[in-house]
């Protein structure tokens, strides 16, 4: 996938790093054979470790970590990947209210059946992970194409504060896109399945170089973009390995 940067100039300035549990779009997960080639990169690049890669026992080594700015991504070995393999995005979490309502609106969304939430915590791998103390969450996936959805919602420790976001300019993860071949039948099934369109006031950008988009809120008040390109090189089929995260899946 794409991960799309804008500047915020002076209209905000950075707050306290966004908590692992604060509902919203929380974190995109960069996925390579060997984790602690990301971890080196990630600390090159100025980020921090909340905790060295550990194995939650899938055989895989996991991580989540900061970037400079404080958003969360996580990091994740496979093992089983070839180890030439360039490192690819596996997927984008959403921290959900209520998983059920959650996985439901993006399976409609997708048109695929909704997974079952499964439990995982509370542990102290879990525990130290994420920097927590008596973490306990549901989570659940969701195949999205080139990448997949997941959803966590935390039994323990609940959020307190705030949780949406005030504008398109606020610092940290703004909105999630996806791409299609008609916006505005894509914003009416929005609407259809209950999401809301953003008041003007909130800001959303278009993507550049799109040829048409559209917004709407979903759970969460997570910000959607529906786009169409206006060069097919720029959407999807421009991804240099597109098939990446399905393939890898398959070994």
């Amino acid at each position: 996938m794409r991960i799309e940067l804008h500047a915020t100039g002076e209209t905000h300035t950075a707050g306290a790093a966004p908590a692992l549990n604060r509902p919203g779009l929380r974190h995109y997960c960069v996925q390579n054979f060997n984790c602690e080639d990301l971890a080196a990169k990630v600390r090159a690049g100025g980020g921090q470790l909340i905790a060295a890669p550990l194995d939650l026992g899938t055989g895989n080594q996991y991580a989540y970590v900061r970037d400079p700015e404080g958003n969360i991504l996580e990091i994740e070995g496979l093992p089983y990947a070839p180890p030439e393999q360039a490192s690819w995005i596996g997927h984008i979490a959403l921290v959900t209210r209520d998983i059920e309502a959650a996985i439901n609106f993006y399976a409609a969304l997708l048109q695929i059946s909704p997974p079952v939430p499964r439990s995982v915590g509370p542990s102290p791998a879990i525990d130290r992970m994420g920097g927590l103390s008596g973490a306990a969450l549901r989570g659940a996936w969701l195949p999205a194409g080139n990448i997949a959805l997941e959803f966590w919602h935390f039994d323990s420790p609940s959020f307190s504060g705030p949780a949406s976001r005030e504008d398109f300019s606020e610092p940290g993860f703004s909105h999630v896109a996806f791409e299609s071949d008609d916006p505005d039948r894509d914003l009416e099934r929005l609407l259809d399945l209950g999401a809301k369109v953003p008041a003007p006031a909130f800001g959303a950008l278009a993507t550049p170089g799109a040829a048409v988009t559209r917004f709407a809120t979903g759970p969460d008040d997570v910000l959607i973009e529906l786009v169409r390109m206006a060069d097919p090189a720029l959407g999807l089929n421009g991804l240099s390995d597109r098939a990446v995260v399905a393939r890898i899946e398959e070994r």
